[in-house]
Formats: C-alpha cells, structure tokens, sequence
C-alpha cells in the first residue's frame, strides 16, 4: 500500500465521520460501494454534498483533488 492510498483512506475516515449524518441511505451505500472498490475520488465527491461535512474536512478533499 502506498503513502497515497493510506493518506486517502484516512482522510476518508475523517469524511465519513463528519459526512454520515446528511447523508440518504443511498448515499452511504454509494460510499461503502466506492470505497470498496478503493475508488476514492468518487467516494469524496459523493460526501462533498453532504451538509454536515467539516468545512476543514472538505478543504482536505478540494485541496486533495486538485492534485495531479
């Protein structure tokens, strides 16, 4: 496992725990699918919308897409 893959999955963590509640039963099981998968760009762009994610926590995501 690469510092990148275990960087993201973190930060999942931190998503989840902060995402979960505004999230629809079809949301989080998209999430659970997606990181499932390992497939962690989509799975943080499904908790990007929830309402209830920190503003820090969402940062972190933005700032991880961005990158190449």
């Amino acid at each position: 496992m690469s510092r990148s893959d275990l960087d993201d999955q973190v930060l999942a963590y931190d998503a989840i725990s902060s995402a979960w509640d505004g999230l629809g039963i079809d949301r989080r099981q998209d999430v659970i699918d997606l990181l499932s998968t390992y497939d962690f760009d989509l799975a943080f762009t499904v908790l990007l919308k929830s309402p209830t994610i920190d503003p820090d926590i969402a940062a972190r995501i933005r700032a991880r897409q961005r990158q190449p």
